[in-house]
């Protein structure tokens, strides 16, 4: 019981801190500001936990099964005439557990350093704002804005070069992957201003186009918001620390990787008029919610 009563300690020590989730469509910047947030010394941010995509829905499923199998039992006592007594579950109980594995994955990452705030960055924590929300009740929520246009590109040409037989299954031709996409951007996008809307104490956006044009003044604000050291010296560090350069590994800007240059040149310019007619299209109103602005096409990319 003493190990137990230890981990529990640690994980009310990292809930003490300010937690707070990072969330964007695929190819927005995710895993850029994660670095940002990362290199501050005040900061622990780590990322792809998939806590909603992932662990939540699993934990969910096996406490079904295991409350379906409670019951068939009790049933089969009662029916001999004792009284069931198999415990079940319930939805608030499997929250609290799920809250709990998410503690125990910030206590891996942070239990042991002396920072304020702790973090994960997984796109998909969109899908599910307001559980997480009512599940954390003082964290903190980051969105990063990338043109629709830009990420759909880039996302097609990562998926070329990493799972292109999944990919050429799903979308055969570009065109089917642009109407997918758009509508996923979209929702995604849609959904977090709605909640930033709501929460405005709890909600920062940053744009990815104004990262690479003047970074200083987004990641000052992106840091006073998390209530950490924002200085010039600081900021100044942090950002040359998660330069685009430093965590491609030497890569410039502007400079594809490996492989991926070819298929963008030969593709590329019409792709980019798909997204420019096809997004545009059916994003709607959204488009009218964010600065967009022109499509970025000489933009370094970054995860």
């Amino acid at each position: 019981m003493n190990q137990y009563r230890e981990t529990q300690k640690a994980i009310e020590k990292v809930f003490d801190k300010q937690i707070f989730f990072i969330a964007g469509v695929m190819k927005s910047g995710t895993t850029w500001v994660q670095f940002l947030l990362d290199a501050h010394p005040e900061i622990c941010c780590r990322g792809e936990g998939h806590f909603i995509d992932t662990l939540y829905p699993e934990l969910a499923k096996n406490f079904q099964t295991y409350n379906r199998k409670s019951l068939n039992r009790n049933r089969d006592i009662e029916n001999r005439g004792g009284k069931g007594m198999c415990p079940k579950y319930s939805a608030e109980q499997v929250n609290h557990i799920f809250a709990t594995a998410v503690g125990l994955a910030f206590v891996q990452w942070a239990g042991g350093s002396d920072v304020k705030c702790i973090g994960e960055k997984t796109p998909e924590n969109a899908m599910a704002l307001d559980f997480l929300a009512t599940t954390f009740p003082t964290s903190k929520y980051i969105q990063i804005i990338r043109d629709g246009r830009d990420a759909a590109v880039s996302t097609w040409i990562i998926n070329d070069q990493t799972a292109r037989e999944f990919q050429m299954k799903e979308f055969p031709n570009f065109n089917l992957f642009i109407e997918y996409f758009a509508k996923t951007w979209r929702a995604h996008i849609t959904r977090m201003l709605n909640f930033g809307a709501a929460n405005p104490d709890r909600y920062f956006e940053i744009h990815y186009e104004d990262l690479h044009r003047n970074p200083e003044p987004t990641v000052r604000a992106l840091f006073e918001f998390l209530g950490v050291d924002a200085d010039d010296d600081v900021v100044t560090e942090c950002t040359h620390a998660a330069s685009f350069e430093r965590v491609t590994d030497g890569r410039k800007r502007g400079q594809e990787q490996a492989g991926v240059q070819r298929t963008a040149a030969r593709e590329g310019r019409s792709r980019r008029g798909c997204i420019c007619a096809r997004v545009l299209s059916a994003i709607g109103a959204t488009i009218s919610m964010i600065r967009a602005g022109p499509s970025s096409a000489s933009m370094p990319e970054t995860s």
